[in-house]
């Protein structure tokens, strides 16, 4: 199945750098009722509440609207999410983080709002259950500095509501790190951060992702083998590697692709649809098990979507089932690894020529 890759959003992030216990202390007393709104959301939820009866019962908790919306609609996303895995949400991981969501007419967001390009004002709880507007510098990311100005201008003029997350990287009694995340829309990140608006040729590329390497494949509209290459990184399965270096190497991988897929003459990128991506099961060898919990091809499909767009290309997302056994089954005649395989396999599946139902029907007979 073939199904265009749509995203309508990206988070843009700015951090800060606290020193004031007094701030601190407020931040994370307000992170703590936010995660205790999102369990008493949970729990109602298993039991069939109403959104009505559930805001009611949260504001109890946490007395304040739009704290209150976002803890129900965060425990909403979650216990969907698990109904449809045919799962439960047993426990709730131990983030700092509390978010809000925007309003035009509060100015972008009422509770963490952007009163300049470089500063935050944020609506924290204090100990005796008061509500203090406390003002945070940022500094953003250099890349994403443009995109927060315009998210600032909006929201200033009451255009445009953004939602804002505050997360509470890292702290101690005397200084924290702080990470401030605004959604911004996909039309004004691509406004600032665009660097090609069309492709320079027709050709189709596929994109084989694994924990370890990428594998590339370019072919012409007509099915015709034309360059492939092969990427690797496994020094980001190793033991002890970051998590933050381990998707900045994600996303200089792909980045990379994209620019070679554009100066190629591709105009369609054709990935993996992560919908359709089996669970990995573990096993008694560590190495493999590393790799299987750090295996970031769903990860990776979101990056993937943002670069193809920024270099002008149209991304699209083809089911992966039965690539790797046919992969398999002609890599030794093509001369190709059967990875470089399962790539082409999915740009000839874009194209209409579908192997796999051919091999389906081998398979029967």
């Amino acid at each position: 199945m073939i199904k265009e890759a749509i995203i309508g959003h990206v988070t843009v992030r700015a951090f800060s750098r606290i020193s004031n216990r007094d701030v601190i202390a407020k931040l994370l007393f307000t992170a703590r009722m936010y995660r205790l709104g999102v369990l008493i959301a949970l729990d109602y939820l298993r039991n069939g509440l109403s959104m009505k009866e559930c805001m009611f019962r949260i504001k109890q908790f946490v007395p304040n609207q739009k704290y209150a919306h976002a803890c129900y609609e965060r425990a909403r996303e979650m216990y969907q999410s698990a109904r449809r895995l045919g799962k439960e949400v047993r426990q709730l991981r131990q983030w700092l983080m509390f978010e809000s969501i925007g309003d035009r007419l509060d100015k972008g967001n009422r509770n963490i709002r952007l009163s300049s390009p470089s500063e935050v004002e944020v609506v924290v709880f204090t100990r005796n259950y008061t509500i203090e507007r406390i003002k945070i510098p940022i500094k953003p990311l250099k890349t994403h500095k443009e995109v927060i100005e315009e998210l600032y201008e909006l929201g200033y003029n009451k255009l445009f509501g953004y939602n804002a997350r505050c997360i509470i990287r890292d702290y101690s009694r005397n200084k924290a790190l702080v990470e401030f995340q605004f959604i911004a829309p996909m039309e004004i990140y691509l406004k600032h951060r665009r660097i090609y608006v069309k492709p320079k040729g027709i050709n189709i590329a596929g994109i084989d992702w694994n924990s370890d390497r990428a594998n590339l494949v370019i072919v012409s509209p007509t099915g015709e083998l034309l360059d492939h290459k092969t990427w690797w990184f496994p020094e980001v399965t190793s033991h002890g590697y970051p998590r933050n270096a381990r998707r900045t190497k994600q996303s200089q991988i792909l980045s990379e692709i994209m620019d070679y897929c554009y100066h190629h003459g591709c105009r369609v990128v054709v990935f993996e649809d992560p919908d359709a991506i089996k669970t990995r099961r573990f096993t008694n060898n560590s190495t493999a098990n590393r790799k299987i919990a750090r295996w970031t091809k769903r990860e990776a499909s979101q990056i993937f979507i943002l670069k193809a767009l920024r270099y002008g290309l149209e991304p699209v997302f083809v089911n992966p089932s039965y690539t790797s056994k046919l992969a398999e089954l002609i890599a030794k005649d093509m001369g190709l690894d059967r990875h470089t395989c399962s790539a082409y396999i999915l740009a000839l599946e874009y194209l209409g020529l579908k192997p796999k139902e051919t091999y389906q029907n081998l398979k029967r007979h």
